[in-house]
């Protein structure tokens, strides 16, 4: 996230998590449940839920109890420079796939995975690489940006230098799927002639635990009004 002051701009990173189970509340965003959440923030969080229906519930609906929270901020969330970060973390829970922590992202989503420019990029990448320079390089750190943004990102020399030396690495994406491949190292996978993502996927591993969770959620839905009657 950017931190604007009067005289200075800066960049600093946020985690976010993400839960999921089964159920049928859909995603819940901590953040604008707290009011602590902007409208255009409140647009991006809806944008995401029409991007995985769209996406991963062609054969079933989505049964999903989801929750998203920015944690430790405690002031207001505006804005969806967020989105692709968001998106990927409630993929990441669902499909039980750990996210590599080394690698920061940035960028907007529309409902069809397509990645947005945002603002501040510069500062976000600096922000970044100045906690990974007090860390201690390692060669695997650096940041996602969406490639909307890259003829008019102007870095420092000493990032650049960097880049070049492959201390720290900047990489630039146009869809969710990119993203998924480099934060995580799986192959997203498409879809194939039978209406099924390629097993051992990443894509695949989300639309079977999809799956169970419908199975569940049906389970128990059949069960209580069966109790009702």
């Amino acid at each position: 996230t950017v931190i604007q002051t009067e005289d200075l701009s800066f960049g600093i990173p946020v985690k976010i998590t993400a839960k999921v189970g089964p159920g049928d509340s859909g995603i819940v965003d901590i953040q604008k449940e707290s009011e602590l959440s902007g409208h255009i923030h409140n647009k991006a969080s809806l944008t995401i839920q029409g991007y995985m229906s769209s996406k991963y519930a062609q054969q079933f609906p989505l049964s999903l109890n989801g929750s998203i929270s920015f944690e430790q901020v405690y002031s207001a969330v505006e804005g969806d420079s967020a989105s692709v970060a968001e998106t990927v973390a409630f993929l990441s829970a669902i499909g039980e796939v750990p996210i590599k922590q080394s690698i920061a992202v940035t960028g907007s989503i529309n409902q069809s995975g397509r990645v947005q420019p945002v603002g501040g990029v510069q500062y976000k990448i600096q922000g970044f690489y100045d906690l990974c320079k007090i860390k201690g390089f390692n060669g695997q750190q650096g940041v996602i940006v969406p490639e909307a943004n890259f003829d008019n990102v102007v870095l420092d020399d000493e990032i650049i230098r960097a880049i070049k030396e492959g201390r720290f690495n900047v990489w630039t994406i146009e869809t969710v799927d990119e993203a998924i491949e480099i934060l995580t190292g799986m192959k997203p996978g498409k879809i194939g002639k039978n209406g099924q993502y390629s097993s051992g996927t990443f894509n695949r591993l989300v639309v079977d635990r999809l799956k169970k969770f419908y199975e569940i959620a049906s389970r128990t839905h059949n069960r209580t009004g069966k109790d009702a009657d």
